[in-house]
C-alpha cells in the first residue's frame, strides 16, 4: 500500500505522539491553552498598566513615572507646563533607532498632549 505525502505526515505525527483528524493536526488542549495564555501576556505586556499614549491624557505626570518610571528629559517650559521625554533605542537589520515619547504636562501635572516620533 503506497501512502501519499499527506497520510505520510499524519502517520509520523501519531507516531510523535500528536493528534490528528483526518490530515490536519490537533493541538492537544494544554498547548492550545498555553499559547493563548502567553499571547494575552504578551499583549497586556505592551498596554497593561503602560496605558496607550493617547490613554495617558487627562492623567497626572506621577502616574506617568510611576508607570515607565524616571523620564531621560524633564523640562520645564516658559508656561509652566513640562516637557517628559521617554527615549527608547531600537535597532533592526538596517540600523539603529531612538523611539521617543513626549508628554506635555499643564502647569498643574496634568498630562495634556504626547507625540512619538522613530517609534
Amino acid at each position: 500500500m503506497t501512502l501519499s505525502t499527506g497520510a505520510t505526515i499524519v502517520r509520523y505525527l501519531r507516531a510523535a505522539g500528536e493528534h490528528t483528524a483526518g490530515s490536519i493536526m490537533i493541538w492537544p488542549r494544554s498547548i492550545v491553552a498555553s499559547w493563548f495564555f502567553w499571547m494575552a501576556v504578551l499583549a497586556a505586556g505592551c498596554t497593561g498598566s503602560d496605558l496607550s499614549l493617547e490613554d495617558w491624557s487627562g492623567h497626572h505626570r506621577d502616574k506617568l513615572v510611576r508607570t515607565w518610571g524616571e523620564p531621560a528629559e524633564d523640562t520645564l517650559l516658559s508656561d509652566g507646563a513640562t516637557q517628559l521625554v521617554y527615549r527608547h533605542d531600537w535597532g533592526d537589520g538596517y540600523g539603529r533607532y531612538t523611539c521617543r515619547r513626549i508628554f506635555v504636562t499643564d502647569d498643574q501635572g496634568i498630562i495634556r498632549s504626547w507625540s512619538a516620533l522613530g517609534c
